[in-house]
């Protein structure tokens, strides 16, 4: 471009000045000359210019022509430029006496746009050149934007993407490569930022590329131009390692782009994945249970979606089942079953797998399989996996024979006991009237006879006289006993305390003998039978009175406690708490201060003719007493739970069925 301050020192050489002006107007930049206005004042500061000359392109961005600006001042043109850098520019370019050029965007006095301006000063004379160069500016912004935007995009991936330049030998064969740009996800791959690569040989900052294979890929496709995708292990002597996922694409003869992600995470749960399928499969067949998979065949449903099921299809068959079943994996898995074992639709069994597959809820069931030669019974368990189900069963055909013979056998033996009972019950019954006339004739004897029958005689007639008596209580104990397995059980509400009233009443004897002291809590009201309910209390108090040690008076105290069915299962351990079945349970608790006995005893009591004590000893009993207790609490489906230690006394607790906790 040719400028004022260019032309200046050529005026008058040869060139008219209308030869001059043609050419000024023909320019397109804009040109002015300009001479400083100074404060009066202060004759250092400029305060203005006035133009002297200007072309045509100039009175273009005025609302004069170029002939009629000399004189005027640019302040009345361009009022906002005072305040303006280019302002600051020309002033400076005077005081220094020294050319410049700037660029700045002008928004004021009817311009708006950027411009390009050089100021060349000759004393206080300025030449002015100036050119439009808003589209330029524009032009260069979007390019900056654009390419910003590329680069976001760029460091925004969430691959790691490194362009590279090949570098080559004499012989013109790639012996590295040059980093020359990389995003931000580098960072999560390498552990390293861009900065740190950028510029550097890739075989220096990463070595293990030649050895794992990735290098001789990207020489592979520098050579064919052919894109390659490759996962591979990494490792180098840096402390890098891990699995990679690359993607290598040639971009020129010499340059290369490789998109890559650090996949190690992934790939070790695809390995561990791998590793838990493979035990999966061992343990799968190596399971005692025959295991087999299978998915739902559906007829086509309206609007695409999926219609009834019309068969299941074998996806998997372990080893055992092979083994249960003589059939093949080879030659069950991918076909179908109805049509292998037509008769599951006849038994009723492809119903049931259709109902586990469309509710989820898993079902067992026994099966019957008949074929091969076989004839077996499994137990089968079925539950729902994606469309279709999981079944595992086993062989129990020894456990179904056996389960036969033992339901037969037990069939016998309660006719048997059947028998038994009905036989202690009549023998009980006649042995009574017998053994009353014993007692009564040695009562007789012994009280007429005494003095005729001598001391040896005497004394031998007492211990028949008392064998008797301990023979009708044991008769009577066991006839009490016999009868509490012969009739049905008659439940209706009891009040325990009008139940505890009446055996105080049958007991005062026996409590007066020892000044036994009965303290009890207000009781519950029982579903009972109450004949068998007054047994079990009166069998419990009395031993709670008869054993004590000599000279101690008996203290029993009872006491009620209502359990919630979760409450109660917190409080007792097994078995106790597998027999808890009812809603609620009353808890009776009967502590003594007796005798007691050892802890190894505590469920030896309750059998039958069990007695801790020798023939000797001075406290009677027959051995049935807590027997009949366990029997009434089955017969009510209560149970019952003894605590003791010998010497410290005993605590009876009785967990009696309750409708709910709210009783």
């Amino acid at each position: 471009m040719t400028s004022l301050a260019d032309s200046a020192p050529h005026f008058g050489e040869g060139i008219s000045t209308s030869q001059l002006w043609s050419v000024l107007n023909a320019a397109p930049s804009g040109m002015a000359l300009l001479t400083a206005v100074r404060s009066p004042e202060n004759p250092e500061l400029i305060v203005d210019f006035r133009y002297r000359l200007a072309n045509q392109a100039h009175a273009a961005v005025t609302p004069f022509s170029f002939d009629e600006l000399p004189g005027m001042r640019v302040s009345a043109l361009f009022p906002t430029l005072a305040q303006h850098p280019f302002f600051t520019q020309f002033a400076d370019a005077i005081r220094t006496q020294q050319p410049s050029r700037s660029e700045h965007m002008y928004q004021a006095d009817g311009l708006d746009g950027w411009f390009s301006v050089r100021v060349a000063p000759s004393g206080d004379d300025l030449i002015l050149t100036y050119d439009d160069i808003t589209d330029a500016q524009r032009a260069q912004a979007d390019a900056q934007r654009h390419a910003q935007e590329l680069r976001a995009i760029f460091d925004a991936s969430i691959n790691s993407i490194i362009a590279m330049t090949a570098i080559r030998d004499e012989q013109h064969d790639i012996i590295d490569f040059r980093m020359d740009m990389a995003n931000e996800s580098v960072l999560k791959s390498n552990f390293m930022k861009p900065e740190q690569i950028i510029g550097r040989r890739l075989l220096v900052v990463f070595p293990g590329n030649r050895d794992n294979g990735f290098f001789d890929l990207y020489r592979r496709v520098m050579a064919t131009g052919i894109a390659e995708e490759s996962t591979q292990y990494y490792r180098d002597d840096f402390g890098l390692e891990g699995w990679f996922e690359v993607s290598a694409v040639r971009q020129s003869p010499n340059q290369l782009v490789v998109t890559y992600n650090n996949v190690t995470g992934i790939k070790r749960q695809e390995l561990e994945l791998q590793r838990t399928n493979e035990r999966l499969v061992q343990i799968n067949d190596s399971a005692l249970s025959g295991i087999a998979a299978y998915t739902a065949i559906r007829e086509p449903g309206p609007d695409g979606q999926p219609g009834p099921i019309i068969d299941f299809v074998y996806d998997s068959f372990n080893r055992r089942a092979e083994e249960l079943t003589g059939l093949k994996a080879s030659d069950m898995v991918g076909n179908r079953v109805v049509q292998l074992f037509p008769h599951v639709k006849t038994s009723g069994l492809f119903d049931k797998w259709v109902q586990l597959v469309e509710t989820g809820e898993p079902m067992r069931y026994t099966s019957f399989y008949n074929g091969q030669g076989k004839e077996l019974w499994y137990d089968t368990q079925a539950v729902k996996w994606s469309d279709g189900f999981i079944q595992s069963y086993i062989d129990i055909s020894a456990s179904v024979t056996y389960q036969r013979g033992l339901e037969q056998a037990n069939q016998v033996l309660r006719q048997a006991n059947e028998n038994l009972q009905q036989f202690a019950y009549v023998a009980s019954h006649d042995l009574q009237e017998p053994l009353r006339k014993i007692v009564t004739i040695c009562g007789l004897l012994i009280e007429q006879y005494a003095d005729a029958l001598g001391a040896d005689g005497h004394d031998l007639l007492i211990r028949v006289h008392r064998s008797a008596q301990r023979m009708t209580v044991l008769v009577k104990d066991l006839l009490a006993y016999s009868r509490l397995a012969t009739p049905e059980v008659v439940r209706e509400p009891v009040d325990l305390n009008l139940v505890l009233s009446d055996v105080l009443t049958d007991l005062d004897q026996l409590i007066a003998e020892h000044s036994a002291v009965i303290n009890a809590d207000s009781l519950p009201t029982l579903q009972a039978d109450s004949r068998q309910l007054q047994q079990l209390l009166q069998n419990l108090l009395s031993n709670a009175i008869k054993y004590v040690q000599p000279g101690t008076t008996p203290q029993v105290h009872i006491r009620s406690t209502l359990h919630s069915r979760e409450a109660l299962a917190l409080l007792l351990t097994p078995p106790e708490s597998s027999t808890i079945t009812a809603p609620a349970y009353y808890e009776l608790t009967i502590t003594d201060n007796g005798i007691g006995f050892r802890p190894e005893y505590r469920d030896r009591i309750f059998g039958t003719f069990q007695r801790l004590h020798t023939a000797s000893s001075p406290y009677e009993g027959t051995g049935i007493g807590l027997a009949i207790v366990k029997r009434v609490a089955e017969n009510h489906g209560a149970f019952v739970i003894a605590d003791s230690e010998e010497g410290k006394g005993a605590t009876f607790r009785v967990f009696w069925p309750a409708e709910s906790i709210n009783v």
